[in-house]
């Protein structure tokens, strides 16, 4: 017969306790509601610019909305049930729903891909209230980036973050820089689980529903 020692129960109780905290602490999925983040960008000409980086989604659908200080506006209405991808365009008086490829726009993240968080310490500073673990983001190409992170909450459709296309976390804080060499820098302001209206995710009636070589030649 084999008998176990009290460190060998003790151990097991520390076990059993630490496997239920963490089904009392499961990750929650941000479903339904709205996510806004702060947003500063460095031009490499040395301009800077503030504004909101908006996330509002219900299911499949995500509004994502990029306004700065500055004026520049980029909106997009995306639908992964239905795969498609629209960006809300102005110009003058004449609006445009420009439909995309989203099987084109998601493959700009696929050199993000299989990122894995490495080196993390609890963070002091909170953001939007949540507990925050700063490390870094280790990518396959071997660079890395700091980064701030939530674990209690993750997002549905988390491609919406260019560096973080499968992320299992919330990110909160984190720099980059994009292919034109300018520095974003993201840092989440509010959180809102809340039910968001179907018509919060639909083309505007003063919007003409275009394709992308329509789109552009429009513009010549």
């Amino acid at each position: 017969m084999i008998k176990f020692g009290m460190g060998v129960r003790f151990g097991f109780i520390c076990s059993f306790l630490m496997l239920a905290a963490s089904f009392a602490k499961a990750q929650k999925l941000l479903t339904e509601g709205l996510l806004s983040y702060k947003i500063t960008i460095n031009s490499p000409s040395g301009s800077q610019a503030s504004g909101l980086f908006n996330i509002t989604v219900k299911g499949p659908l995500l509004l994502r909305e990029l306004k700065m200080s500055n004026g520049y506006e980029n909106v997009l209405l995306i639908n992964t049930n239905a795969g498609t991808i629209y960006s809300m365009q102005k110009r003058g008086v004449r609006n445009y729903a420009v439909e995309l490829n989203l099987t084109e726009f998601l493959s700009k993240s696929n050199k993000y891909r299989g990122a894995t968080i490495i080196g993390e310490q609890k963070h002091k500073e909170k953001f939007a209230g949540l507990e925050a673990y700063l490390g870094f983001a280790h990518y396959q190409d071997g660079t890395d980036m700091p980064v701030s992170v939530s674990h209690e909450w993750a997002l549905q459709e988390p491609f919406v973050f260019e560096c973080f296309p499968d992320a299992k976390f919330l990110p909160l804080n984190f720099s980059y820089k994009d292919e034109d060499g300018n520095s974003l820098k993201f840092e989440l302001d509010k959180l809102n689980a809340v039910p968001v209206e179907n018509s919060v995710f639909r083309i505007p009636a003063d919007y003409k529903m275009v394709s992308y070589n329509e789109y552009k030649s429009s513009l010549k």
